[in-house]
């Protein structure tokens, strides 16, 4: 009797607790969003060097230029740059209506 509780003891400890630690990690396919191009550049009516933001739909200069001889573009001397866009984006900061309550 000893002899067959201890040999079913043996066999019960020899078994793998579950067959899930012996399998490969399955793989949870979630859906990858496509690459964004944040800053498309506007080649349309002889546009130099200014590019549209696709996340604010906001124009701005790919670099920090000023037109001095092109009256007709001198408004587009006042768009911001795209990396200040970038930047700001970064640094956005999300208020609540709770953050705004006053002890």
């Amino acid at each position: 009797m000893k002899a067959a509780a201890i040999l079913v003891a043996v066999l019960f400890l020899q078994q793998p607790d579950g067959c899930d630690e012996h399998q490969a990690p399955k793989e949870t396919s979630q859906p990858k969003e496509p690459p964004i191009r944040r800053f498309e550049p506007v080649t349309s009516h002889g546009l130099i060097d200014v590019a549209l933001d696709t996340k604010t739909g906001q124009l701005c200069r790919t670099w920090d230029w000023v037109y001095k001889n092109n009256p007709m573009a001198a408004d587009l001397n006042d768009l911001p740059t795209c990396y200040s866009l970038f930047l700001a984006d970064q640094k956005t900061i999300v208020v609540t209506p709770q953050d705004m309550k006053t002890p």
